[in-house]
């Protein structure tokens, strides 16, 4: 009885990892960009198979690949910087008309509150001063 040994070396069982870059940062108000680098060359199963994905708003988008071995991965991108919604601006003032014109200066008492709501981004409200005064 013969034996033969062989031996394999083109086995790849090495996991597949990407990481995510984004194209901002910080708040915004424009769509960010999510973009991965695979450890090694892949093929993306999703996304038009591209390693980029323009998020419009915030939330995760899941990038699934495969390499040429048949081993898969994927790589999550979060985003929760995007901010789309309006401010809310209310201004009241002390005095709401100046008829009939005299062409004098008159003191006009104001106070402000600014809010961000909707954008699921906290911030806290601002607001101005009672008897802030503008004169026109």
């Amino acid at each position: 009885m013969r034996s033969a040994t062989a031996t394999v070396a083109n086995i790849d069982k090495t996991a597949l990892t990407a990481t995510v870059s984004y194209s901002k940062i910080g708040l915004t108000n424009q769509d960010v960009v999510a973009t991965i680098t695979p450890s090694e060359p892949v093929t993306i199963m999703n996304n038009d198979e591209t390693t980029s994905n323009a998020l419009t708003e915030n939330g995760i988008f899941t990038f699934q690949f495969v390499d040429a071995a048949g081993n898969t991965g994927s790589a999550a991108a979060t985003v929760a910087n995007i901010d789309k919604t309006a401010l809310i601006l209310t201004v009241k003032a002390d005095i709401t008309s100046l008829f009939p014109p005299n062409h004098k200066l008159v003191d006009i008492h104001l106070s402000w509150n600014i809010q961000d709501t909707g954008s699921g981004i906290p911030i806290n409200p601002v607001r101005g001063p009672a008897n802030q005064l503008l004169r026109i």
